[in-house]
């Protein structure tokens, strides 16, 4: 509370949030849902440190924004194929001020197949001017065995 009594708080810095709406935009990114566009593809790639790096899960280590610039010839691909994508059992943690690590699982199915899921960790810095006021600095994802 401020001194004239009123409330103010400051913009939510939300890696949690960041991970479901990145996700989202990926899907209809390959569902083709989205326009392939400089512009609409700043969703993904503007909200990647510079330096990122992730690791894949077949276990290769890349650049984050290298692996997102090659995922680009993937727009509409998944179309007409009854893919879909979603996240779960999220969990956030602050490491340290602006340091903040993410843990969740990511699923992906096809139409008339068996899903297929992820373990994913990724571990994001504090960045204003983005969606959620942060940037994605490390994403690690593991292949679950299939329950």
């Amino acid at each position: 509370m401020d001194s004239d009594g009123n409330y103010s708080f400051s913009p939510r810095v939300s890696a949690r949030k960041e991970v479901v709406e990145f996700n989202v935009f990926f899907e209809k990114w390959l569902k083709g849902e989205v326009p392939n566009n400089d512009e609409s593809y700043e969703r993904l790639t503007g909200v990647i440190a510079k330096d990122a790096t992730m690791v894949s899960h077949w276990g290769k280590g890349l650049s984050f924004i290298e692996s997102l610039h090659a995922a680009r010839r993937n727009h509409g691909l998944m179309q007409e194929k009854g893919f879909v994508l979603w996240v779960d059992n999220i969990m956030e943690q602050t490491l340290a001020e602006g340091v903040y690590l993410v843990t969740w699982q990511l699923w992906e199915q096809l139409a008339g197949e068996e899903r297929k899921g992820y373990f994913a960790t990724a571990i994001f810095i504090a960045k204003e001017g983005t969606p959620n006021g942060v940037v994605w600095l490390h994403f690690h994802e593991t292949a679950r065995a299939n329950d």
